[in-house]
């Protein structure tokens, strides 16, 4: 469920590259 996301935070980028190529880069923190 959900419940696993309680006290995560963080911030995705979409990343382009050379060529147009694209990834997404996902930087997170659990809460204690």
């Amino acid at each position: 469920g959900t419940d696993e996301l309680k006290g995560l935070s963080g911030t995705l980028k979409i990343v382009i590259a050379e060529g147009g190529k694209h990834y997404y880069e996902f930087d997170y923190e659990l809460a204690d």
